[in-house]
C-alpha cells in the first residue's frame, strides 16, 4: 500500500469520520521491516489525529519472506486514549501471530486489548502464513500444526496476562 494510496485514505475517511479510539488490523500482509520509512504504519497515520500509538507484528523468524508477506497484525490507539498505553508486545515466537497494548484506565483498572491472526491451513505457496510459521516452530523444534501452536501460546500468554 502506497502512503497516499486509495485504501489507505478510506481508512483514514473511516477512522476520523467514527472517532474511533483504538483500531486492531488482521492479515496484514506486509513485512513492516521491507518497507520505507515513509510507508510504515507510523508515518501513513502521521498527519491524522493529535497523537497516536502505532504497534505492529509480522514474521521476523523468516528472514527470506518478502515485502509481501502473509499474516501479521498491528493496532493503533488514536488521539486521547494514546496517552494511557502503558505496555505494547507481540507474539513472543515473533511469527507475527499478534500484538497488544495495555491502557491505564480509573481507579487502577486497565485493560489489554489484542490483535490476533490465526492462520488457515494452506500449503499452496511456500509464503502462506501457515508455512511460514510451520518453518518458525520447526526451526525451534516444535512440531505442532501452527494452527494448534497458536492456540497453545495465546492461552498461555493470557494466562500470565491474567496472574501478572
Amino acid at each position: 500500500m502506497i502512503k497516499d494510496g486509495i485504501k489507505t485514505k478510506a481508512w483514514k475517511d473511516i477512522l476520523i469520520e467514527s472517532e474511533v479510539d483504538i483500531i486492531g488490523f488482521a492479515e496484514t500482509n506486509l513485512n513492516w521491516s521491507k518497507l520505507t520509512q515513509e510507508n510504515s504504519l507510523w508515518a501513513r497515520t502521521s498527519s491524522w489525529f493529535e497523537a497516536r500509538t502505532v504497534s505492529v507484528a509480522h514474521n521476523t523468524a523468516d528472514r527470506t519472506a518478502p515485502r509481501r508477506q502473509a499474516g501479521g497484525t498491528a493496532l493503533v490507539a488514536m488521539n486521547e486514549v494514546s496517552f494511557r498505553m502503558c505496555e505494547h508486545g507481540k507474539d513472543p515466537r515473533q511469527l507475527g501471530r499478534w500484538t497488544w497494548m495495555r491502557f491505564n484506565g480509573k481507579n487502577g483498572v486497565t485493560t489489554r486489548v489484542v490483535s490476533v491472526y490465526r492462520p488457515c491451513k494452506s500449503t499452496t505457496s511456500m509464503w502462506s502464513a501457515y508455512l511460514q510459521q510451520l518453518r518458525g516452530l520447526t526451526a525451534e523444534g516444535i512440531s505442532t500444526c501452527p494452527r494448534e501452536q497458536f492456540r497453545i501460546d495465546l492461552k498461555e500468554e493470557i494466562t500470565r496476562w491474567t496472574t501478572a
